[in-house]
């Protein structure tokens, strides 16, 4: 654990930080309350509801409010973010600029735009009509401005790939510099001309073409002031998010749902698919919690949904809020169902309700109207509160009003069930997580989203923050499926008390499909501590997979000498020995590396080889398996795991190490 800190507690070397942590993308430490599982979702309200699990519903610690911060994601095929109602001088360069951001390039193929500000019918490659652009082509990164020749033209190589870079553009006057990582890359003397531009853009051209593969974080612009200098040829790269200061013109990439946060608040449109990720440059400064982060439910859109008794129900007849987050994943089918108690359209029914167009409605037997489109996006966080004061109800998304009209008396029936995630359990179910579920009769709530989970304010009827999980994820990035009888268990351990416990049949964990779980080509590690109760001579114990076609996983098997470890990249596998390092009934370490195309297999830190492979490994393809094979045959591991970690991009070893003494850190 290179660079780790440690702390002595009582004697037990403790490790406390871990300066890789931005990079960790699973954590399962496996530490909690002996049986449980994560399928039991609590009711926060003073009423305590039994709430009733249906499908796989699950939960788990992704959630509005990660303490891990937020960048968005762009897989190079039409995704951007796009900036330009309202547009008008803010990006003219004046007397001095900034621009900056961090980006996380998956790859250098291709033309890739990072950033631009142009017109309606520029490209990459444009001398007249661009303001300016950062873009990498043929390995190169280039910064350029509109007018046009070499001196107007700043690059040099691409920064490493699969790693956070922090790339800074100043401006002073005179000298426009170019800082990566801190370092000066390029600088020269170029001239700006202001071309009449409509459009600024992070991940494309201002055609949506020339699209970057990678995540990026904290993207700002300053007008008016030389922030870093461009007289340095050196500066400190900043350690915590973006604020901000006097002159911000935008600042996005940052937050749990695509916006503006400088002053100007401009408008964002994503294009494609681009998607708000729990994944960014910066350690946290705490680790996950739930009162602080919360969590989130997964409902998968296949018999998923969640839903109360049919007595003490919610049945306001005055002023009352019904709020929560969601991230939605999919616009597959025509509608999808959020909560409410409709049936027939009886009297004081409710429903929430959107449709594949973004459109969202309050469905009640006064009001059956869609708000316009593009009112609820996919992949990032929002927050919907519908609220009445007096007569007067009011949807909101994010904090802006979608629909308003007068609705008097009851709404909802105190001796019918409220269904969350469909309607009456089965019609038109929610594909995506869902956060801080709230009910509340008495009082018309804020609109303006939240800072901070939910809690169970005067007048809450039903109050769930989704934090009941008793496998968990420490990066907060992923709820995780207890599949079968996969729960915690205090019968063994190596750190923390208990561990995960598999017993080999029906038993596993699975995460929906991310991002973060596909490492491509980059660097990685994957890690943990692992007791078998069983032999391997049933050909393989899974340790981690793709959940699609099982084309990418770690596995222990048998054969070789003594046993191997088994590591498959795109459908090629191949092996390490375990030379009878693996007994059954004993804790173990084992890791496997890859920096650069060299992979690496550890057991208890020492080396088992290397092997050379430049495939991409994408174990969270359709969703990532822990203790279970993607293909057909289960191959499932029996035992127990504590510490199961992932990291993104880096390679934590590469020769034999000292396997932990204690458990990893939390942040």
């Amino acid at each position: 654990m290179s660079g780790s800190q440690l702390l002595l507690l009582g004697g037990t070397p403790q490790v406390v930080s871990d300066p890789n942590f931005e990079y960790t993308t699973l954590l399962l430490p496996g530490n909690g309350t002996n049986g449980a599982q994560n399928n039991t979702f609590l009711d926060s309200s003073t009423n305590n509801f039994t709430i009733t699990r249906n499908g796989n519903t699950t939960q788990g610690t992704f959630s509005p409010f990660s303490q891990t911060g937020w960048g968005n994601y762009f897989d190079g095929t039409g995704d951007s973010i796009k900036i330009s109602s309202g547009i008008t001088n803010q990006f003219a360069p004046g007397s001095a600029f900034t621009c900056e951001g961090w980006f996380y390039l998956t790859s250098s193929s291709a033309s890739q735009m990072l950033f631009c500000v142009g017109g309606s019918t520029v490209d990459w490659n444009a001398t007249t009509g661009i303001l300016f652009q950062i873009y990498l082509f043929s390995g190169t990164l280039y910064w350029q401005s509109n007018a046009g020749g070499s001196a107007n033209s700043l690059s040099g190589t691409c920064p490493s790939l699969n790693a956070w870079h922090h790339i800074a553009v100043g401006y002073n006057g005179t000298t426009t510099r170019v800082w990566v990582d801190g370092t000066s890359f390029a600088s020269g003397t170029p001239s700006y001309s202001v071309p009449s531009y409509s459009n600024a853009m992070v991940g494309s051209d201002v055609n949506n073409g020339n699209n970057f593969y990678g995540y990026a974080s904290n993207v700002r612009f300053v007008k008016g002031t030389d922030v870093y200098g461009a007289g340095n040829t050196s500066i400190t790269v900043p350690t915590t998010p973006l604020t901000a200061i006097t002159n911000t013109q935008l600042l996005t990439c940052q937050s749990n749902r695509f916006i503006d946060n400088s002053t100007n608040a401009f408008a964002i449109t994503r294009n494609g698919d681009v998607s708000v990720q729990a994944f960014s440059p910066f350690n946290p400064t705490a680790a996950w919690s739930a009162s602080t982060n919360g969590g989130s439910g997964y409902f998968d859109g296949s018999g998923d949904y969640l839903n109360s008794p049919a007595t003490g129900q919610f049945a306001p007849t005055g002023n009352f809020t019904i709020s929560m987050w969601i991230y939605p994943t999919s616009f597959a089918a025509s509608f999808y169902v959020l909560a409410g108690s409709w049936n027939t359209g009886t009297s004081n029914e409710w429903l929430i309700q959107y449709d594949n167009t973004g459109a969202i409605r309050f469905l009640t037997t006064t009001d059956s109207t869609f708000s316009a489109a593009g009112v609820i996006k996919l992949n990032q966080w929002q927050f919907i509160s519908i609220s009445r004061t007096g007569s007067t109800l009011t949807g909101y998304v994010n904090g802006t009003s979608f629909r308003s009209y007068t609705l008097t008396g009851t709404v909802g029936v105190a001796t019918k069930v409220v269904y969350i995630g469909a309607q009456q359990g089965t019609t038109w179910p929610y594909i995506g997580y869902m956060a801080n579920f709230r009910l509340v009769d008495g009082s018309a709530e804020s609109a303006t989203p939240p800072t901070a989970p939910a809690t169970a304010i005067s007048g809450t009827n039903m109050l769930l923050n989704f934090t009941n999980a008793g496998i968990y994820d420490a990066t907060s990035k992923n709820d995780l499926e207890t599949v079968g009888n996969a729960q915690i268990s205090t019968a063994q351990s190596k750190f923390g008390g208990s561990s995960m416990l598999f017993d080999g049949t029906g038993d596993w964990l699975r995460a929906p499909a991310s991002p973060n779980l596909d490492m491509g080509t980059g660097n990685l590690t994957i890690e943990g501590w692992f007791y078998l109760t069983a032999t391997v001579a049933v050909d393989y114990r899974m340790i981690v997979s793709d959940a699609t076609n099982g084309n990418n996983y770690v596995s222990i098997r048998s054969g070789g000498t003594g046993g191997q470890l088994e590591v498959n990249v795109s459908g090629t596998s191949f092996r390490f020995n375990l030379n009878n390092s693996v007994t059954i009934n004993t804790w173990f370490h084992l890791a496997v590396t890859r920096s650069g195309t060299t992979w690496y297999g550890f057991i208890n830190g020492t080396s088992l080889g290397s092997t050379t492979n430049s495939g991409s490994f994408n174990i969270g393809n359709g969703g990532m398996f822990v203790g279970r094979f993607g293909g057909g045959t289960a191959y499932e591991w029996p035992g127990y795991m504590n510490d199961l970690r992932v990291t993104k991009g880096v390679a934590r070893y590469t020769a034999s190490f000292t396997a932990p003494t204690a458990a990893f850190p939390l942040l």
